[in-house]
C-alpha cells in the first residue's frame, strides 16, 4: 500500500517533492500538482537490432518478439523504429495491433514460427521453457526513403541515448522535432505491404 501511495505521488509531483510529501515533511494540500501533460504529443521509439528491423521493413517479419509487453495505451499508435547495431538510424514506423502472450512453444505456434526455419532463433532468444513470452503483431509498416542517423540526431542532442526496448520522446525535446521533420520529408515510396 505504501509503495502505491509513493508511486501515485510521483505521478503528481517531481520525485524530490513526492518523497517530502510521502514522509510528511510537506503539506500536500498546499502543493501545486505537476502537470504531466499526457496530452502533449510524444514519439514512441523502439530499438530493434538491424537484422530484424530490416526483416520487418522488407515484409518477411510480421511479429516483434519481446520478453516484456508493450503498454496497452501504445497499441495502434505509430512507433518509430531505431535500427540498432548496423544501421544506427531511425528507419521507419509501424503500429502494433495486438500482443500475444504465452510460453515459448505457444508463441511459436501462434505466430507460425514453429513451421519457419528461423523459429530456432525465437527459442534461442526466449529459452526453451520460458512461460512469459510476447509477440507484438505488426501492421501499417512504412520504411523511410531517407534514414535519420544517430549522428544527425546527436547534432541536436549530443547525449541522446536510445532505449534498450522502447521509450518516449516528448515534444519538448529537440529530438522530437528532428524526427518529425525527417518523417515529413520522407515520401514513403518504399512502403512495405500493410499487414492484416
Amino acid at each position: 500500500m505504501a509503495g502505491n501511495k509513493r508511486r501515485l505521488l510521483k505521478g503528481l509531483y517531481n520525485d524530490r517533492i513526492a518523497e517530502l510529501v510521502y514522509n510528511g515533511r510537506l503539506d500536500e494540500s498546499k502543493m501545486e500538482k505537476k502537470v504531466d501533460n499526457d496530452n502533449n504529443e510524444k514519439i514512441i521509439l523502439m530499438s530493434i537490432i538491424s537484422y530484424y528491423a530490416q526483416q520487418i521493413f522488407n515484409g518477411t517479419k510480421k511479429f516483434e518478439f519481446r520478453k516484456s509487453p508493450l503498454k496497452q495505451d501504445d497499441l495502434n499508435q505509430k512507433i518509430y523504429v531505431y535500427s540498432a547495431k548496423k544501421d544506427r538510424a531511425i528507419i521507419g514506423t509501424f503500429r502494433v495491433s495486438e500482443i500475444l502472450k504465452g510460453t515459448t512453444e505457444e508463441i511459436l505456434k501462434l505466430t507460425g514460427y514453429d513451421k519457419r526455419l528461423d523459429g530456432n532463433e525465437i527459442v534461442d532468444y526466449f529459452g526453451k521453457n520460458n512461460s512469459r513470452c510476447y509477440a507484438l503483431k505488426i501492421y501499417d509498416v512504412h520504411k523511410f526513403t531517407k534514414q535519420l542517423s544517430i549522428e544527425e540526431l546527436r547534432k541536436v542532442s549530443p547525449n541522446i541515448q536510445f532505449p534498450q526496448y522502447y521509450g518516449y520522446i516528448k515534444n519538448s525535446s529537440p529530438v522530437y522535432n528532428c524526427i518529425k521533420n525527417c518523417e515529413s520529408k520522407n515520401s514513403h515510396k518504399e512502403d512495405t505491404a500493410t499487414y492484416k
